[in-house]
């Protein structure tokens, strides 16, 4: 795939809605062209082959990708790798279990350094809404709420694995479980948006500053710093994310609605408004969707100085703008939105 289509520069030469509508136009236009060439790569189908295991005479598979790739907002300073989700009619087992199956299945893709973080969902057994990368497994529904397909076949198991995370949203005490986990999810990222600081694995991290407009950016040490992403951006995801998860619990019976929503941060603010499951006004709506721009750009200034010069602290061109859209941001994060 070849990044032929827009060459993406310094941040700092383009004003933020340009810059950003521009690593929008630039993924589309890798996802098109990866569609058109992953099913043909020798890797999908010993892919297939690991997913049978030993019980199965066949089986389906999807490669979907997710994050900010399905997002279309990935720069792709290599910074970030691609994020894989592969979605199977059915895992085949070893001995009974599927264990191993998946571990093979992983092993396929690492074989062919094709894509970093990986998750692979057994529609069969697993619960969708429920991140398989962890142990036990972590309620994590933006995993398929951002899902978009990379490759053209079998994207019915895209669509069945979404409309999966709508009925389980919608399921009693199990799906208010799942809403709860991206309501402290947003409470957490929340936190950081008003003061650039939180932790990983126990140890203090300070994302950014939010009164000097200094953004702090390392993905080479062992506790990752990771600029605004953790504050604003993450934020704004789990706000519009809770906000569509209560709609679809709203709407149980009616799981194909999940289609309606787009995967696009700033078409998913619109979405979310046509459907009535965004209350805030049209005015802080736009704030929000720009808001949210501002702040994408920023993290592309943070990858672009760590791509380009290894830079791990820059400050923005306009503190005081910065320190103000902080301000605003939080405004609207106290906000519910329903």
């Amino acid at each position: 795939m070849s990044d032929r289509a827009i060459k993406l520069g310094n941040p700092l030469e383009t004003d933020y809605e340009t810059y950003v509508a521009q690593v929008r136009l630039k993924n589309e236009t890798l996802l098109q062209e990866a569609r058109k060439v992953v099913c043909h790569l020798p890797w999908v189908e010993k892919l297939e082959d690991a997913a049978r295991g030993d019980d199965l005479s066949e089986t389906r598979v999807h490669i979907a990708t997710t994050g900010s790739d399905g997002r279309l907002e990935k720069k792709g300073d290599k910074t970030s790798p691609l994020e894989a989700l592969v979605l199977v009619e059915k895992l085949g087992t070893i001995d009974g279990i599927t264990t191993e199956v998946r571990q093979r299945c992983t092993e396929t893709l690492e074989e062919f350094g094709f894509f970093g973080q990986l998750e692979i969902k057994d529609l069969s057994r697993d619960k969708v809404s429920y991140c398989q990368s962890y142990t036990p497994p972590q309620a994590w529904p933006t995993i398929m709420v951002d899902a978009v397909a990379l490759c053209e076949k079998n994207t019915d198991l895209l669509r069945q694995g979404r409309e999966m995370l709508a009925q389980e949203v919608g399921q009693g005490k199990s799906g208010v479980k799942i809403i709860s986990a991206t309501q402290n999810r947003l409470s957490e990222y929340r936190k950081i948006t008003g003061t650039g600081k939180g932790s990983f694995k126990g140890n203090a991290v300070k994302h950014f500053d939010p009164e000097t407009g200094t953004l702090f950016y390392n993905q080479t040490q062992e506790v990752k710093v990771g600029s605004v992403k953790y504050g604003p951006l993450r934020s704004v995801q789990m706000f519009l994310a809770l906000r569509l998860l209560q709609f679809l619990r709203s709407h149980s019976q009616e799981p194909q609605l999940v289609h309606e929503f787009p995967t696009n941060t700033k078409e998913k603010i619109q979405a979310l408004l046509d459907h009535n499951a965004l209350k805030l006004t049209a005015q802080n709506a736009k704030d929000m969707d720009q808001l949210y721009s501002y702040f994408l750009w920023c993290f592309y200034l943070s990858e672009h100085s760590y791509s380009i010069k290894q830079e791990t602290a820059i400050t923005v061109p306009d503190p005081q703008l910065f320190q103000e859209n902080i301000q605003s941001m939080m405004r609207l994060l106290q906000m519910k939105g329903y």
